[in-house]
């Protein structure tokens, strides 16, 4: 019959054998909550990612009787637009119920002399983006499109017709 202090002895060299797995399966999970953590939260923290933005942000022309705005499936008709212009220089905006990211702006916002405006804009804080105030009887939009001086012509030539 073995002694005592040789049982105790062996059931300690399985616990340490055992051992080393613990603090490897609890960093294993914090590093994967880290990242889970990050990839879910990046979005809010950062903006939206570019290969999603434009499809939340864009703006897609139609030459016949309406813009579209993709992010809230929304449709200008061109009749109901009163007016269009390229706006000098980045509007200031508070936000009153929207999306507000490092890069994106999506939502209602207050503007200074511009009033309760839908915000439809992406890279906002670069100060080469070009900003669009569009009018229409209902509602004043700010928009980012890809070329603002073309966005603005072929609008107000829709607007003529």
């Amino acid at each position: 019959m073995p002694s005592k202090s040789s049982r105790s002895r062996a059931g300690q060299d399985r616990r340490n054998e055992a051992g080393w797995y613990r603090p490897l399966t609890m960093v294993i999970a914090i590093i994967a909550l880290a990242i889970g953590t990050y990839r879910f939260a990046k979005p809010a923290l950062f903006g939206v990612d570019m290969r999603i933005e434009a499809a939340l942000t864009g703006i897609l022309v139609s030459h016949e009787k309406a813009l579209t705005i993709p992010a809230e499936d929304l449709m200008i008709l061109y009749n109901s637009v009163t007016s269009v212009e390229a706006l000098p220089s980045r509007p200031q905006l508070k936000k009153m119920n929207g999306l507000d990211g490092l890069k994106t702006l999506i939502g209602k916002f207050q503007g200074e002399g511009l009033g309760e405006v839908q915000v439809y804009a992406r890279n906002y804080r670069d100060p080469a983006t070009k900003f669009v105030k569009l009018t229409t009887t209902t509602t004043t939009y700010i928009l980012t499109p890809a070329d603002a001086v073309a966005f603005v012509g072929i609008v107000q030539s829709q607007i003529k017709k």
